[in-house]
């Protein structure tokens, strides 16, 4: 039987579907090249970094999107810079692949703290460079506070007081039947009921300064031997805390990063140093949820940036309305065809 022939019609079907095919290239491709060099979402997967920035996941986290191309352009699926632009400044929020092996989180968010060739330690809840105390920028100043096990502050010991307050049970490793945790279970008791009735903002650093001082001293005890003890056993915090360079000198082309919420955050006094080629990019606005929408940069607070984020899309949309509407007129005082 011989084969029908091919008409006009079958070759315009293809060409159709070449150019459509074509066309999705194109897009995939643009795509992928803008996920590369310029802006990534990615979901925190914690809750490290509260009360900044929301964690829990992929339906409970927030989704922050960062700029990819201001440390610049990286071989894809590589640690490796192709060439470096900016360098990260301190207090920002940057995303970072993870620098141990095997590590099952391959992505953290986490704020810089320690520059290249800055001795780094941490004492008394507070930073210090080079001996001297890094007082935090303004809208942090009353947020963070730095967990060091060996001596837990009053603020440590106040935020795990209100952690427990908001857990429904208390931790295993706490014997409910035991009288000195009976009377840390009294105290969540009465804690838990003063919290409830402040409402959800967030805590700040006098909140929980004042909450270890009206504790039990039996409570406070038990809370400084939980920090010291249970607070990341398998991986110790050393990096920081502990003056040998190795772990208090950040190396050369690389930075030191912690997370806000210190007492649940492991950062870099557990895994150190972060080189500049694990930099995925800084975080400059939260996307996800809606009610968590904001500007993580300052764009937002300048007239250049409103003037770039409104003005100009505005006028766009403008131009194209009057370009539609001239088109339409042109079209309405044209001759009707005969």
């Amino acid at each position: 039987m011989n084969k029908p022939e091919q008409g006009p019609r079958d070759d315009s079907n293809r060409r159709v579907a070449r150019r459509l095919a074509l066309g999705w290239a194109k897009v995939v491709a643009a795509l992928l090249i803008f996920l590369w060099l310029f802006v990534q979402s990615y979901v925190v997967p914690t809750d490290s970094m509260e009360p900044a920035l929301h964690g829990g996941g992929l339906l409970q986290g927030d989704r922050i999107l960062v700029n990819k191309l201001v440390f610049g352009p990286r071989i894809p699926f590589s640690n490796i810079r192709i060439l470096p632009f900016a360098e990260p400044k301190r207090w920002d929020i940057v995303a970072f692949r993870s620098v141990e092996p095997g590590d099952a989180q391959t992505v953290y968010v986490k704020r810089v703290v320690g520059l290249p060739g800055e001795r780094i330690r941490i004492a008394d809840g507070r930073i210090q460079v080079n001996g001297e105390v890094l007082d935090p920028p303004p809208p942090l100043r009353d947020t963070l506070s730095y967990l060091d096990p060996a001596s837990p502050t009053d603020v440590d010991i106040g935020r795990l007081m209100a952690d427990l307050c908001r857990a429904d049970d208390l931790p295993g490793l706490l014997n409910p039947d035991n009288p000195g945790v009976q009377v840390l279970q009294a105290d969540i008791e009465r804690f838990r009921a003063s919290l409830a009735s402040a409402g959800d903002g967030p805590l700040l650093n006098a909140d929980y300064r004042r909450i270890a001082l009206d504790m039990h001293n039996t409570s406070r005890v038990i809370l400084n031997d939980m920090i010291r003890d249970y607070y990341c056993p398998e991986a110790p915090l050393r990096y920081g805390l502990l003056e040998d360079d190795a772990y208090s000198l950040v190396p050369d082309g690389c930075y030191f990063v912690l997370g806000d919420n210190s007492p649940h955050s492991r950062d870099g006094r557990s895994f150190g140093w972060v080189p500049h080629g694990h930099l995925l990019g800084r975080a400059f606005g939260v996307s996800w949820p809606p009610s968590r929408w904001r500007d993580l940069s300052g764009f937002t607070q300048t007239w250049w940036g409103l003037l770039l984020l409104f003005a100009v899309p505005g006028a766009m949309g403008v131009y194209e309305a009057v370009r539609i509407a001239l088109r339409a007129r042109r079209r309405r005082r044209s001759p009707a065809p005969e």
